[in-house]
């Protein structure tokens, strides 16, 4: 069932008593339509619609029973298992932060880079991450150049000090891998975004903003009100929005760094996408197997 806001029932107000027109949907609660812990969502704007990326069970198991969601901007879910783990021709396991390049959507999963076609979801060859043991998000930049981070995690959480972003560049088809940056002090790694030349991290474990250089250094740290930082998107007016489990909450942090709980009382919110055609934030609610939509 997809529950709508209070906006769509004003609407709906407004419509049975002879009023206006209803106004556009401004908020959607998307639950109980079959998400088995979703991580991730993404829009891919050139075919309007919203990707969700269910781990399904353990984030840290490789059972192959991962799967990603297609929805329509309304919330109507166009196909439940898009791209299945189930299937016999698709190796997911615990799907994670999405991105898209050209024709293709790159999916974090434990220690693999996946890859799909991405109009008709076909699997491409994985890219293997050596010594990753919890591959999260997934960022690409203006150059074309894939970074993903990895939270350094095994299960139950204990830190395995992998702590990593990688740098993914695709040469003749050929993947090169380099480590951008490496060590405990990236704090867990966790929500990944790319500027015009640098890149833009949240962190798991010290709750901080952070700039990582081109040379892999962590530069202008700033520390946000808790901890347990998930995704990370940036609109087009340079405001940044970063999720965070401890708060449980979406924080808003302007261009001038000011630091505001925007989106409050929310449960586990992960891997945060954002809707740039719609002004939309974009929230798996890891914990309730459901997903907000809030205007902004």
């Amino acid at each position: 069932m997809t529950r709508l806001a209070t906006a769509c029932a004003l609407g709906s107000a407004l419509c049975a008593c002879g009023g206006e027109e209803a106004p556009a949907v401004l908020d959607l609660e998307i639950a109980g339509v079959g998400f088995m812990t979703p991580e991730s969502v993404l829009h891919d704007p050139d075919a309007d619609v919203y990707l969700v990326s269910n781990i399904n069970g353990d984030p840290f198991e490789k059972d192959d029973d991962g799967f990603v969601s297609r929805l329509s901007p309304d919330g109507r879910v166009l196909a439940l298992r898009w791209i299945d783990g189930a299937s016999e021709s698709v190796d997911l396991d615990a799907p994670k932060g999405m991105a898209i390049l050209g024709d293709e959507l790159w999916i974090a999963d434990i220690d693999q880079l996946r890859r799909f076609d991405r109009t008709s979801g076909a699997q491409k060859p994985s890219i293997p991450i050596p010594g990753a043991t919890f591959l999260n998000d997934v960022a690409v930049g203006p150059d074309g150049v894939i970074h993903v981070t990895d939270s350094g995690f095994a299960p139950g959480f204990t830190a395995t000090a992998t702590d990593a972003i990688w740098r993914v560049e695709i040469t003749g088809g050929t993947p090169k891998l380099v480590t951008l940056a490496r060590g405990e002090e990236l704090a867990h790694p966790n929500g990944l975004c790319s500027g015009a030349r640098d890149l833009f991290c949240v962190d798991w474990e010290k709750g901080e903003f952070v700039m990582i250089s081109a040379t892999g250094k962590r530069e202008a740290p700033l520390k946000l009100p808790h901890k347990q930082l998930d995704g990370l998107v940036r609109t087009e007016t340079a405001r940044w929005f970063a999720s965070s489990w401890e708060g449980r909450c979406i924080y808003e942090i302007s261009p001038k760094g000011d630091v505001t709980a925007r989106i409050k009382e929310i449960d586990q919110p992960a891997d945060i996408g954002y809707d740039a055609k719609r002004s939309r934030l974009l929230i798996p609610l890891f914990g309730s197997d459901s997903v907000l939509v809030k205007k902004i």
